[in-house]
């Protein structure tokens, strides 16, 4: 399956690209690599998480995401949960993410509700889980609240979270291990919409303001764009990166869907 079903061309549209720079282009824009902080995993000489999935995020360097569209929520505007596809640098499936979230709080608190994203593998054993507690935003929109993402493995070992700060200029999240440690900024643009087919890219950067990685909303094409809030997105990291911290970059990715642009082309709820 190729890289190009991200991306869906309409007739009389120019020509769109793969979705984002080649990952070896983007690597390159990393420089030198660096010392990550280490992360606490809370039972030291244990592999958090399934040792297969462990091994494959060592060795990766970024992945494609794509939302389903829902036919039902985009015909009668009804928030379903949302299903996601992760491939691989080369567009293969690698990865599943479902949602898991009660009904009343997906069609009363829409973006700002608590879900459950469980991974699973292409067996369809579960590798990840992401949980997000209500946003208080929903109670209480005139607050100015942080948003928060956790990791845990399938068994309950904590391994990090994502908190989305609030801020009026623009996105600023941080990525903490399982004991609270400040790892990595994610820095987004002032105005996080895609405009004229361009991508919407989020920064990672290291505490000394080094960068290490990027989160990416892609051009979905004009019917995903300007109808859906199904949307595609791409991360990119360096390879040497504790495993743990790029499971926790793949929540923000997740966390940045959410907040910014679910929603974003129906009737906000």
């Amino acid at each position: 399956m190729s890289n190009q079903e991200f991306v869906q061309q309409q007739p009389g549209a120019p020509i769109q690209q793969q979705p984002g720079a080649s990952f070896q282009q983007k690597q390159q824009q990393f420089g030198t690599p660096i010392q990550s902080r280490p992360v606490s995993h809370n039972q030291p000489g244990i592999i958090w998480c399934n040792s297969n999935f462990h091994s494959y995020l060592a060795n990766a360097t970024g992945f494609f995401v794509k939302q389903k569209l829902d036919l039902i929520q985009f015909i009668f505007g009804y928030e379903a949960t949302n299903h996601y596809t992760i491939k691989d640098e080369e567009g293969n499936k690698a990865f599943y993410v479902r949602e898991t979230s009660d009904e009343c709080s997906r069609q009363l608190c829409g973006k700002f509700r608590d879900f459950k994203l469980t991974v699973s593998d292409t067996s369809g054993q579960d590798v990840l889980i992401m949980d997000r507690e209500l946003d208080r935003l929903c109670c209480c929109p005139l607050l100015c609240s942080d948003s928060t993402i956790k990791v845990f493995t399938p068994s309950g070992l904590s391994l990090g979270s994502v908190v989305a700060h609030f801020s009026l200029f623009h996105p600023v999240l941080s990525i903490k291990d399982a004991a609270g440690n400040h790892l990595l900024h994610v820095k987004g643009p002032c105005c996080p919409v895609s405009w004229c087919c361009e991508p919407v890219v989020f920064d990672v950067e290291n505490l000394d303001g080094v960068p290490i990685g990027t989160i990416t909303k892609e051009w979905s094409g004009f019917f995903r764009e300007t109808q859906t809030d199904a949307f595609n997105f791409s991360i990119s990291f360096q390879q040497y990166l504790d495993p743990t911290i790029k499971a926790i970059m793949l929540a923000a990715l997740f966390l940045i869907d959410y907040i910014y642009f679910e929603g974003k082309n129906n009737k906000e709820r």
